[in-house]
């Protein structure tokens, strides 16, 4: 390959946890564009070593004439050294970040791995929140709290291991993770204003960000925003309805099996889409999931605002910078 992979590309590598599915399938619908075959492939995250030897692998996501390639990989958002490969190997990318309410934003992501099956949180949310000292966010804190855990057995340290790619991908090399910890950094990963913004600003990348508060409530406007900034023709196939996610649980192993199956290598997805009308594979999707999953219980009110005292750094920045967040980022 040429001293750069690709001369241009879409990521969006985040925040997880805030729409970066839902933005995916949406732009994916774009003829101009073409999506990985994974949507989450988390190469970037690896040493640069594994990076350079896996290259092909890589590549193979994305089809042999790729017009745009465009991947979504939600741990690339609070990495800096991903943000490095990614320009060294990618010659003009543009990224797309995603955010939403900090404190709902963690508490989804704590879900996501507390309810997995297996579990790979052990951890109680609320004792999270109460785990930081005179009620003062730090994010050196959070990572230390992370190491006990692990240690302790609290969290699963094996999730990120060495089998990650070749048991989620049956990619022909062994996965070696930057920081394998990361994703239970639920706190910092909503700290867009000390960690996420910074680190934007100092590597000087080319990105837009977008509230998926907004992306729910004018979705219209908003992708065409996004489309300017990607320089594509407006077209009406990404206008799928968008909504807030139900935040579902898994029941079991059966579902996880049909997800690697069917959506994550969009083998039939897109033919069938073309198929059916706009919202057909969604509504069957959503039938799907209502068959293994259960809904998620909401978060407790008094567990928010604590939550939110706990993040109130992000609401002072962001109530500064667009005050309509004040009426979206709020709970009765």
């Amino acid at each position: 390959m040429s001293e750069y992979w690709f001369d241009q590309m879409i990521f969006i590598p985040g925040v997880a946890k805030s729409g970066t599915t839902t933005l995916f399938e949406m732009l994916s619908r774009h003829p101009q564009i073409s999506p990985s075959r994974v949507k989450e492939p988390l190469f970037f995250n690896q040493h640069s070593k594994v990076i350079l030897k896996n290259e092909h692998w890589y590549a193979s996501l994305f089809p042999k004439k790729a017009v745009l390639p465009m991947e979504a990989s939600s741990l690339y958002a609070f990495s800096e050294s991903a943000f490095i490969q990614i320009l060294t190997h990618v010659k003009r990318p543009k990224f797309i970040i995603l955010v939403r309410d900090p404190a709902m934003r963690a508490f989804s992501a704590y879900q996501h791995m507390a309810n997995r099956v297996p579990v790979r949180d052990k951890r109680r949310f609320c004792e999270l929140v109460d785990s930081f000292p005179d009620d003062n966010f730090d994010m050196d804190v959070e990572k230390t709290n992370c190491e006990r855990a692990a240690h302790a057995g609290h969290i699963d340290a094996g999730y990120f291991g060495p089998d990650y790619h070749a048991r989620t991908f049956r990619a022909p090399f062994k996965s070696c993770f930057m920081d394998p910890l990361a994703w239970f950094s639920y706190f910092t990963f909503s700290s867009y204003r000390l960690w996420l913004l910074p680190l934007l600003k100092k590597l000087q990348v080319n990105y837009k960000i977008v509230f998926l508060e907004h992306l729910i409530s004018t979705p219209r406007a908003i992708m065409d925003n996004v489309l300017e900034f990607l320089e594509l023709e407006k077209c009406d196939k990404v206008y799928i309805p968008c909504r807030k996610n139900s935040a579902t649980l898994p029941k079991s192993g059966i579902m996880t099996a049909w997800r690697k199956t069917f959506p994550a290598h969009r083998l039939l997805g897109r033919p069938l889409a073309e198929i059916f009308d706009d919202n057909g594979m969604r509504y069957f999707s959503d039938w799907t999931k209502s068959l293994f999953f259960k809904p998620a219980p909401p978060i407790d009110p008094d567990l928010y605002h604590r939550t939110k005292a706990l993040l109130q750094h992000e609401y002072d920045f962001w109530f500064r910078e667009k005050p309509e967040l004040e009426y979206l980022w709020s709970r009765k």
